[in-house]
């Protein structure tokens, strides 16, 4: 019972495998390739699943609003409250991005604190005029 060792495969056996010895073997089904990458300069393809909204939003230029009219100029801060709430009522009613909510209340709460702020002041400022007109006369 001597076994004889398999016949040799047929071909040189010094030679490379095809493709360099990546991928699947010759005869054998290539799988499907990724679709190629754009061209420079064209936009990529549309998310079909991304929702729009009609209106852009400004929850940043209220944030923005808010914080200079606290910390620089005053004026600006009815601006920022005002701002800031039609555009919370922009994003409850749907026309606005939902996403940028927190920004849009930041802003108005910067903005009411800084119109508080001046209120104060301005009437601080005029119990002092009255009251220094008052004690010179």
């Amino acid at each position: 019972m001597s076994s004889t060792p398999p016949p040799p495969p047929p071909g040189d056996p010094y030679e490379p495998p095809p493709n360099g010895g990546f991928g699947p073997p010759p005869g054998i089904p290539q799988p499907p390739q990724p679709p190629p990458y754009p061209i420079a300069g064209q936009p990529p393809p549309a998310n079909p699943y991304a929702v729009t909204y009609p209106e852009n939003s400004q929850a940043v230029t209220v944030l923005v609003l808010g914080l200079m009219g606290l910390v620089f100029c005053g004026v600006l801060a009815p601006v920022a409250w005002i701002m800031g709430n039609t555009e919370v009522a922009a994003i409850d009613a749907g026309r606005r991005s939902p996403d940028n909510r927190g920004l849009a209340v930041a802003g108005r709460i910067l903005g009411i604190i800084g119109t508080v702020l001046i209120a104060l002041i301005v009437g601080f400022l005029f119990l002092f005029v009255v009251l220094g007109v008052a004690s010179s006369a």
